[in-house]
């Protein structure tokens, strides 16, 4: 969705909002563009196949691109996790892609209690 909205510098109301919607493709209901979507959907899918729930929340606190020459992307990071009900818990992630298609060839996490 994309939107622009003028305001009034007067009276700091909103005088104007238009906005589009984004149409979803049909091979997926979503497209990530950038580096941190591309992670973040392997990384709650991998989670999500592993506890078998679509219930996840992270927020990643500090991430690294530590890419070498190869046609591959690789980002270690750390941050917390929130699954299903339970209690948030520190996560630390390791995940590859391949350059080229940006399908993730590795996906590594560990949860800490």
């Amino acid at each position: 969705m994309t939107f622009d909205v003028k305001v009034n510098p007067n009276n700091l109301s909103v005088t104007e909002i238009k906005y589009d919607f984004a149409e979803l493709t049909a091979a997926s209901e979503y497209a990530p563009s950038s580096s941190e979507e591309f992670l973040m959907k392997e990384l709650m899918g991998k989670i999500s196949r592993d506890y078998k729930t679509d219930n996840i929340v992270i927020a990643i606190d500090g991430m690294e691109d530590v890419s070498n020459v190869t046609n591959q992307k690789q980002f270690t990071g750390i941050g917390e996790v929130r699954i299903g009900t339970l209690v948030w818990n520190k996560i630390k992630f390791d995940v590859v892609f391949d350059g080229a298609t940006h399908k993730a060839t590795k996906v590594v996490y560990k949860i800490e209690n």
